[in-house]
């Protein structure tokens, strides 16, 4: 016969799960990936002015904070893991930062946009 009551088990229980999941986390490797539509080549994604880019990050882990910086880009900044689509102005950067309230972890890309070009239809022949 235990000499602790239930309830004593039931607190030690819940302080034991407590300091094995804080344990974990303080273990855990947090990883931000920038991932892009079109995809990055070399750390660079290429896009064209005013054509939305999209992104988001993995890992897709609940409990995570998650902020995105856009320079140049319209919005400028996110929330959440996305995907978010992006216009940008010029080129730029898309930073992402992720949390999970015992370690912080960032990762970008450069954005680099080409203007859009405009061509007039040619008319060849005879009407």
């Amino acid at each position: 016969m235990s000499k602790f009551s239930p309830i004593a088990k039931l607190i030690h229980s819940i302080v034991l799960f407590t300091l094995s999941f804080y344990a974990g986390l303080q273990g855990q490797s947090l990883v931000a990936t920038v991932v892009s539509n079109p995809a990055a080549s070399g750390g660079v994604v290429r896009g064209c002015v005013g054509v939305p880019i999209g992104f988001t990050t993995l890992p897709n882990d609940t409990g995570l904070t998650v902020t995105w910086a856009f320079a140049n880009g319209n919005p400028a900044t996110a929330n959440g893991l996305g995907p978010h689509n992006i216009a940008f102005s010029g080129n730029g950067w898309a930073v992402v930062t992720v949390s999970n309230n015992v370690q912080t972890v960032k990762d970008s890309v450069q954005v680099l946009v080409s203007p859009n070009i405009t061509v007039a239809p040619t008319f060849v022949g005879t009407v």
